[in-house]
């Protein structure tokens, strides 16, 4: 029964930290695929998935912090022969850097559709900021080198 609870606590986890990761590309892709479309509502699409972005980051720190726990998620394997792997690793610092990632560009996103309401580039440049924050929480989660160089 308690291995049950773990594998299930552990997939949440898992699911709380693709969320996380995966909030900023998602942002990404929207304003680059839709954002002349969407206009004004792929603001709010943004500011919605930068939220849930930091709240599953905050729910990430409580639980590493206090359960002390390490995640490493294998994503692919890039030679058997060598043994590289891209991997992800989740520690407390890593929490901790993915937080101030994800809060410090929601306020610069916040900022920026402000500012830059009426310009006509508006969309592809929120777009590449969304870009620019989902590999900078790539770099701040990568276990290994390789993992540094190819993100």
């Amino acid at each position: 029964m308690n291995e049950t609870i773990c594998i299930i606590g552990l997939n949440i986890i898992k699911m709380l930290l693709s969320l996380a990761i995966f909030g900023p590309l998602a942002s990404a892709l929207i304003y680059f695929n839709f954002g002349r479309y969407l206009g004004y509502y792929a603001n709010y699409a943004m500011l919605y998935l930068y939220f849930i972005s930091l709240t599953s980051c905050l729910l990430l720190i409580s639980t590493t912090i206090t359960d002390n726990l390490v995640i490493l998620m294998s994503v692919t394997k890039l030679s058997t022969i060598l043994s590289l792997n891209l991997e992800i690793a989740s520690t407390n610092l890593s929490q901790v850097v993915l937080t101030v990632i994800i809060l410090v560009s929601y306020c610069v996103n916040c900022y920026a559709i402000y500012y830059m309401s009426s310009d006509a580039f508006t969309t592809r440049f929120i777009g590449l900021l969304s870009a620019f924050t989902f590999s900078m929480c790539l770099l701040a989660i990568s276990s290994n080198l390789v993992s540094v160089f190819v993100f």
